[in-house]
């Protein structure tokens, strides 16, 4: 169907949208993503150095699927190979590689937000969220929580846990699950997150974040007293202090390196959990419950450690429930399974 046809009949577009093989349509939205992302370092002169890439855990992740998608594959055949499973098993294994060149890309264009200096909504957003917690900042109402989860061990969810969600889950959401219109909402949702919310929506409303009020936006009183607080315990030595640090050096440095890109609105660590919590939920009711205690603990670490205003996360968890039932209940309906 051709782009004038779609626009002239979006409801015959959704219905051969439907019948298409996810996989296609996210193999040629990553194509088009990745020449803009390679413009957008040619631009700026990006780069990201070869040693950085080889040890990433991004080759580890590869390898180990690499291995599970044709185990999982040929174990749910029931040891019976076909010329269509195949296709199916090389689809589903390319896809999840073009991962790597899809979220190099997201942080290339990431960059580009910053096209328009002093365009940023820190102020705005730092008042809403007063408004929103009655008064208080959000991160005085999440503090309480640092007496039973210290930032080590929110790191462990934040980064480990987190980082695993986004390069394995949907590996293993194409190997294993039988209900394709779960699997196509859930590829849909995340497109969604990294374009519409971590390009779009970022670039539409920009702000740094609580952690780099004072040495971005020269203003250190605002969030002075989370600094102390952040002092009095473990953070300084956490992968949350590493973050802050190194944005900021690279901020300073001219943002020359592929991922060094600022952006606090929306939060992507909370749009991802949120999928990944609806995502479980959906698949098993007694996967909702860890879904939503690790959805709640990168809410309020993202915000603890400086990396985001409440509102970042909350949008982004409404933003992602809507996009899931949307896709769920109008263009990928429930209940298709592959034999």
């Amino acid at each position: 169907m051709s782009v004038s046809a779609a626009l002239l009949h979006p409801k015959s577009f959704l219905i051969s949208l439907r019948q298409t093989k996810a996989e296609y349509v996210f193999l040629a939205i990553v194509a088009v993503f990745c020449i803009c992302g390679g413009i957008v370092a040619s631009h700026r002169g990006l780069h990201w150095p070869f040693l950085e890439i080889a040890s990433s855990y991004w080759v580890a992740s590869a390898i180990v699927i690499s291995v599970f998608v044709p185990v999982a594959t040929y174990v749910l055949a029931k040891g019976r190979l076909s010329a269509a499973l195949i296709r199916s098993f090389a689809l589903n294994l390319l896809t999840y590689l073009s991962l790597i060149p899809f979220l190099i890309a997201f942080s290339q264009i990431k960059t580009g937000i910053y096209l328009f200096p002093g365009w940023n909504f820190d102020p705005q957003q730092a008042a809403i969220d007063k408004m929103i917690h009655f008064g208080r900042d959000a991160w005085e109402m999440y503090q309480p929580v640092l007496s039973v989860m210290s930032f080590a061990d929110a790191s462990y969810a934040y980064h480990g846990l987190w980082a695993a969600s986004l390069n394995l889950g949907p590996a293993i959401a194409m190997a294993i699950d039988r209900d394709r219109a779960r699997v196509k909402a859930g590829i849909a949702c995340y497109l969604f997150i990294w374009i519409g919310l971590g390009i779009g929506l970022a670039a539409l409303f920009h702000s740094f974040g609580p952690a780099f009020y004072g040495s971005i936006l020269g203003d250190d009183g605002q969030f002075a007293t989370l600094a102390q607080e952040q002092a009095r315990g473990d953070f300084s030595s956490t992968m949350f202090s590493h973050s802050v640090q190194w944005l900021t050096q690279e901020w300073d440095n001219g943002l020359r390196l592929t991922g060094a890109g600022i952006s606090a609105f929306p939060s992507i660590h909370v749009a991802m959990a949120t999928l990944s919590a609806i995502y479980l939920a959906s698949v098993s009711r007694w996967l909702l419950v860890p879904g939503l205690v690790y959805l709640a603990v990168i809410q309020v670490f993202s915000v603890l450690s400086g990396l985001h205003y409440a509102i970042d996360g909350y949008v982004s968890i409404i933003a992602v429930a809507l996009t899931w039932l949307y896709f769920r209940r109008y263009l990928f309906l429930k209940g298709t399974a592959e034999p």
